[in-house]
């Protein structure tokens, strides 16, 4: 063991999985402050939430550095780890997360300059290295991996779901651009960012069934990692949403522009659907793992912000169909998510005092 092992042990095991913990806090304050329904004081609250995620990004990407300098050897050996790499896409997803709420809800208590300034930064961070990850962690799958249907992760869903969050996140940017070419490119291309991520999940979702189905489940402590597959579908109902508004707006041409819009609903309603029923499939293992025996774990993190993009979405198709009682619905599944924050926030930072990091 070198001197900087020995000066700095408790960054050793610092995986990327990490990045799930910023991801699932910006979640709160990013789908509470869409809610079809606000409640006084809840803008206060995501305030609050959206500060501590971005220092939670600043300390978190502080400790990678760290890990990566003095523990070079475990960085590389987990990024040819199977089980492993695939987080890595979540450094992205954590970026995009934190960037969507220092606009949206940093904008109510910080300069407009400043709050774009961020939201575009982070942004442009975390798709430059979400496009990274889809084509580099998918090149180590197929080249340097091992893999096997039987050690099928869900996580295997992680490389390419950056692009995904970059079309959904990217609302903030579009709303600051004029109608124009620039605009118009600047959409299309977060369509195919869209279609990449989404057509990826319905290649890669039939392993993870074959390896339930063929095989049965998931080891007990791995069961949350089930959560992954939701966040593709919600997003990406959250996504056709946000860009079909922004579509008629950009300049594109008729009937492109409308069409874009409406396939808000008539493509998100079913996309919703599924993503529902796969819900429900993981709220039941969960319950049935429990009984096995499953323990927290960082695995947790898997779940806060895979149901958060159910809220998200569910608040676009609210907001287009104006259904009351899907506004409510919406609200239902917001307090779904806070269970799941406020089980797995504490016992990780609860870990973090008593310097046992959860595995």
């Amino acid at each position: 063991m070198s001197a900087d092992d020995r000066r700095w042990p408790a960054f050793r095991h610092l995986g990327p999985n990490w990045y799930a913990a910023i991801m699932g806090t910006a979640i709160i304050p990013g789908a509470g402050i869409a809610l079809p329904h606000q409640f006084p004081g809840a803008l206060r609250v995501w305030q609050v939430f959206a500060v501590l995620a971005f220092v939670e990004l600043v300390a978190l990407v502080v400790a990678r550095g760290i890990h990566w300098y003095a523990h070079s050897d475990q960085a590389r050996a987990d990024l040819l780890d199977p089980t492993v790499a695939p987080f890595y896409a979540c450094i992205s997803l954590a970026f995009l997360a934190t960037g969507l709420i220092c606009y949206t809800v940093g904008h109510t208590f910080l300069p407009d300059s400043l709050a774009i300034g961020l939201s575009t930064t982070l942004w442009t961070i975390g798709t430059l290295v979400g496009l990274v990850c889809a084509v580099g962690l998918t090149l180590l799958m197929i080249i340097k991996y091992d893999l096997s249907i039987i050690g099928q992760s869900p996580a295997w869903l992680l490389p390419p779901t950056g692009t995904m969050v970059s079309a959904a996140f990217a609302l903030p940017l579009l709303q600051h651009l004029d109608p124009g070419q620039g605009k118009a490119l600047f959409v299309t291309c977060l369509y195919a960012m869209f279609g990449l991520d989404l057509i990826m999940t319905i290649v890669v979702l039939p392993l993870v069934l074959q390896r339930l189905f063929v095989h049965g489940p998931l080891p007990i402590q791995a069961t949350p990692l089930l959560f992954i597959a939701i966040a593709p579908f919600g997003q990406g109902v959250n996504a056709l949403g946000n860009l079909g508004d922004q579509a008629t707006k950009a300049g594109l041409p008729a009937p492109f522009d409308t069409g874009l819009q409406t396939l808000s609903i008539v493509a998100g309603v079913p996309i919703m659907g599924f993503t529902l029923l796969w819900a429900a499939l993981c709220v039941a293992m969960i319950v049935w793992a429990f009984g096995k025996g499953l323990k927290f774990s960082m695995a947790w993190w898997a779940t806060p912000f895979s149901w958060g993009t159910i809220v998200t979405g569910m608040s676009v198709i609210s907001h287009h169909t104006g259904i009351e009682a899907l506004g409510w619905f919406t609200v239902a599944m917001y307090v779904g998510l806070c269970v799941l924050f406020l089980y797995t926030w504490p016992q990780t930072f609860w870990g973090l005092v008593k310097r046992r990091l959860p595995g």
